[in-house]
Formats: C-alpha cells, sequence, structure tokens
C-alpha cells in the first residue's frame, strides 16, 4: 500500500513540475491563414534582412523542419529558401515543424493556405495572457519544449499547384508568375501566430473558441482605441462587435510595435488591419490592410500580385510577432 502511495506521488508531483503535454493541445483542423492571388501587376522586389546575409552560419538561429508531400525538386529548393531565411531571424530557441503538400487547393484565387494542429492555453504555459489561446508553435517556444510529435506537425501548409510559380530566388519574378518563396513566408508567418479568430454571421460578430480569444486578438482595436476583447466595451457575439470587424477601421496596437513606430518617427504607432466590408474567413483580419500598409511591410496583407516578390517579412510582421 506504501509502495502504491508513493507510486501516486511521484505521478502527481511529476504532473506538476511537467503539466504541458500533447494531451494539453486543443486540436484544430480550421484553416487559419489563406493567401489570395492578387490580379494587378506589381514588380517589386525586397530582398531578405542583412540578418539573412549576416547570420547565414549562424548557430544562434531558429530552426524549421518541413516534411514535403509532392513537391517538385524547383519547388523544394524555394521552400528552403523561405525557410532559412526565417530561421536567421528566428530566436535561437525557436524549433517548428511544417508539414507541406503541394496539391490543388480548389477555392478560386487561393495561392496557398495554412492550418495550425493547435493551441494551448496561457495559463498552461505560464504566458503573459493566461486567459488566451496560443498556438502551438508559439506556445512551444514560450513553454521552452515540444508539446506534440514532429510528425504532428505545428503548421500544415498547402500550395495550390495549379499557379503559374516562380520559383526561382533572385526576387526577380516575371510579370505573368507569382513568386513561390513569398507565399511561403506569408503562411508560415500565419502560423507563427499572425492569425484572428472573429468571424460574423447575418446579425453578430464574435471571437474566441468557447469565448476564450486568440492571443492575437487581444492586441485588436478600433479607431478610437478600444480593444475589442474588452468586454466592457463589447459584448461578445454582439451586432456591435459584427459592425467593427466589417467596418474597415481596425488596429493592432502592441508595445514592440508602437516601439518600432515611434524609432521611425511614423504618423501612427498601431499597423492597419484588413477588415473589408465583405467579410472572408482567413483573410479579414489576419492580415496587414492592402493598401495602407507600405511596401518594405506588405508581406502580410491579403494578396500578393504578379511579379511581386516580399523576401523580408518586415518590421511590422516581426515587432505582431514579437508582442504575441
Amino acid at each position: 500500500m506504501k509502495k502504491l502511495f508513493s507510486v501516486i506521488l511521484i505521478i502527481l508531483i511529476v504532473s506538476l513540475i511537467h503539466p504541458l503535454k500533447a494531451q494539453h493541445l486543443l486540436k484544430n483542423s480550421s484553416v487559419t491563414g489563406v493567401c489570395y492571388a492578387g490580379n494587378k501587376i506589381k514588380k517589386i522586389y525586397i530582398p531578405p534582412p542583412d540578418a539573412f546575409y549576416n547570420k547565414a552560419s549562424s548557430k544562434t538561429r531558429g530552426s524549421i523542419t518541413i516534411y514535403y508531400t509532392g513537391f517538385p525538386s524547383a519547388a523544394m529548393t524555394a521552400m528552403e529558401y523561405a525557410k532559412s531565411i526565417l530561421e536567421t531571424l528566428l530566436p535561437a530557441d525557436t524549433k517548428l515543424t511544417v508539414l507541406a503538400s503541394w496539391e490543388k487547393i480548389s477555392t478560386s484565387g487561393v495561392l496557398g493556405n495554412s492550418t495550425v494542429t493547435g493551441y494551448a492555453w496561457g495559463r498552461w504555459l505560464n504566458a503573459l495572457n493566461p486567459m488566451a489561446l496560443y498556438p502551438v508553435a508559439l506556445a512551444e517556444k514560450i513553454a521552452g519544449e515540444s508539446l506534440n510529435a514532429d510528425e504532428q506537425g505545428d503548421i500544415i501548409l498547402k500550395i495550390n499547384n495549379s499557379i503559374n510559380w516562380y520559383l526561382g530566388t533572385d526576387g526577380k519574378t516575371p510579370v505573368f508568375e507569382y513568386d513561390l518563396i513569398t507565399v511561403v513566408l506569408h503562411e508560415i508567418c500565419h502560423g507563427l501566430g499572425f492569425f484572428d479568430s472573429m468571424n460574423i454571421n447575418s446579425t453578430l460578430g464574435g471571437y474566441g473558441i468557447s469565448s476564450i480569444p486568440m492571443i492575437y486578438d487581444t492586441f485588436i482595436e478600433n479607431l478610437a482605441e478600444k480593444r475589442l476583447t474588452d468586454a466592457s466595451e463589447f459584448i461578445n457575439p454582439s451586432s456591435a462587435l459584427r459592425s467593427q470587424l466589417i467596418g474597415g477601421q481596425l488596429y493592432f496596437n502592441g508595445p514592440l510595435l508602437k516601439k518600432y513606430s515611434v524609432l521611425n518617427s511614423y504618423s501612427t504607432t498601431r499597423a492597419k488591419l484588413w477588415a473589408p466590408p465583405s467579410w472572408d474567413a482567413g483573410s479579414s483580419i489576419s492580415h496587414l490592410d492592402e493598401y495602407a500598409t507600405p511596401d518594405s511591410n506588405a508581406l502580410m496583407t491579403p494578396y500578393i500580385d504578379f511579379g511581386e516578390a516580399i523576401h523580408d517579412p518586415g518590421k511590422y510582421t516581426f515587432s505582431i510577432l514579437g508582442d504575441l
């Protein structure tokens, strides 16, 4: 009996010391990020940041593992190049796995989409916000440990194989092709947490899984600087929230983003988000505004145009990921 009691006590102690296991992840199968094909020609090239060249062989970089299904070799080369850009920008203790497939996406105009495989509640992570949900890749960064097996993946990435892709790495994208590296960077950034849980129907708007917001949601505010997740300002769900979500005046406001904007003497310390009058799940709110965002920060706008090559995620995006 004493032996049994000792075993139970050890199990309880271990569970308290290591509370984060795969069973604490809330599974997800819904698409959390979409990148659309623009119909304009936008011949620009934003090269990788200096860190990419300075830290190419450095050990102080993140680690991304991609498991490929169906990719031709040239597309895999472009994917690996995009991966290496992000690895040089991410902190050294950041590790994530991506399950990537090269397949036909039936939804019209979609270049690629991504799905995070699960979420963890902030209180399980001892995160700064205990009452928010964190996508698994971000949760693992905060927890300092893996929360699922590599073969389960942190991000599921689908690339549309019916698109006229440019697979080069030099940014010289022809005006009749779409740049694969840009789309891969875009979708992995979604998987790192650049997405919302907002939604609307014909009368109401709301957020959250069982009303628990994604961490990204908690930084969204309106023109008057009122946070959408502030229950004293907006009931969840409500018609008032619906009006905000399709009103075209929503912003991401976080301390790192504000610091970056102040240091660069920007006219605003917030980043305007994409909130068009026609709701589009996976696109609305989960992107920077298509028209108000400077080209140097435009990776996370909803559309990638013909000829557009953005190989630098930009300070907006990495400030937002840092705030998350």
